[in-house]
């Protein structure tokens, strides 16, 4: 038999008695199960819709839930509420943070060639005498070597920094223009 075959005996048994029939239904239901398997069957079913619906007690209900929803939940909240000890968290954590400190790579570039940036530093330090001594005037010019490493933000150079302080005011420096040695 077919859904609609289902559908349409079922709709019979409920609402008609056999003696309720028409000639086309009487026919049909003689060839599917016959008047004695008919009435037993109409009976059976107007038995158990008159018997009263049970109510199920809230507490069964939510305990019958609360199962359902713990077997028919995935492997990965499974996995995740699976009960372990303390100390087996606490060292499997320690050897995770050992396992990535040792394959994380290191932030450490090596330069090869250094890099020179040169800031020209030119001072003219003017000592005047009286007129029998001899004027020596020079340009003294320093070059800093600086290292780029990729870990440090590149330095402002603050212009009052480097005019702050002349050549003049190196007592040892001043020394050796003076004298000329």
């Amino acid at each position: 038999m077919e859904n609609k075959d289902f559908d349409r005996l079922d709709t019979i048994l409920r609402t008609k008695t056999y003696a309720d029939l028409t000639n086309e239904e009487k026919a049909w239901i003689d060839e599917v199960l016959g008047k004695n398997g008919f009435e037993e069957l109409s009976l059976m079913i107007s038995s158990v819709s008159k018997e009263k619906k049970r109510t199920v007690r809230p507490a069964v209900k939510t305990e019958l839930l609360r199962e359902m929803k713990r077997k028919n939940r995935g492997v990965l909240a499974t996995w995740l509420s699976y009960k372990t000890p303390m100390y087996a968290n606490v060292l499997t954590l320690f050897f995770l943070m050992i396992l990535v400190w040792t394959l994380l790579p290191s932030k450490e570039v090596i330069i090869e060639k250094p890099v020179t940036i040169q800031v020209p530093v030119i001072d003219t330090i003017t000592v005047q005498l009286p007129s029998d001594t001899v004027f020596v005037e020079r340009q003294v010019r320093v070059e800093v070597p600086v290292y780029l490493t990729r870990t440090e933000q590149p330095k402002e150079v603050d212009e009052k920094e480097v005019k702050s302080r002349t050549l003049g005011e190196d007592e040892a420096l001043r020394e050796l223009l003076v004298s000329g040695r």
